[in-house]
């Protein structure tokens, strides 16, 4: 009887250890950190002279600063001037989008004609030190394109 007992104990005691591992939970899969997708954004930022498809246009005088949270501002530093600010949000491999806040202070680059508050852009780097912001309008009778070319500022 006793061996009976201990036997039917073992086999309790390995049915509940299995049972506890095969209705563990997974992990969850964890998502690429945000800070690690904004890594390569992240810093200060000047405009080159004019945009790639638009060199009678000057916009040298552009800004822009990205935060590690994610917090974006482009303003005119040659008259001081605000221009737009809010968060960015890394969508794909190609394409952003920023998010502007509702303030009065909403001028967005000149090149970037029907900016909304809530708009998507592609963007590219040429390397760590070169991206490319490209801004297409949605304007069905005229399609614009422009992208302005920003340096890194290095510290």
């Amino acid at each position: 009887m006793r061996k009976f007992t201990i036997g039917i104990l073992i086999v309790l005691v390995c049915a509940g250890s299995f049972a506890l591992n095969a209705c563990k939970e997974e992990p969850p899969q964890e998502k690429p950190d945000k800070q690690d997708e904004l890594a390569p954004f992240v810093g200060d930022w000047e405009c080159e002279d004019n945009p790639l498809n638009d060199p009678d246009n000057y916009t040298g005088y552009l800004k822009l600063q990205i935060t590690k949270d994610g917090k974006f501002i482009i303003y005119d530093d040659e008259a001081g001037n605000p221009g737009i600010e809010g968060t960015v949000k890394i969508l794909s491999d190609r394409e952003l989008e920023l998010k502007c806040i509702d303030n009065a202070d909403f001028d967005p680059p000149s090149t970037w004609y029907d900016m909304k508050k809530k708009q998507t852009l592609s963007y590219k780097f040429k390397s760590e030190e070169k991206l490319y912001l490209i801004y297409q309008s949605d304007s069905e009778e005229e399609k614009i394109e422009s992208t302005l070319i920003f340096d890194k500022v290095k510290k």
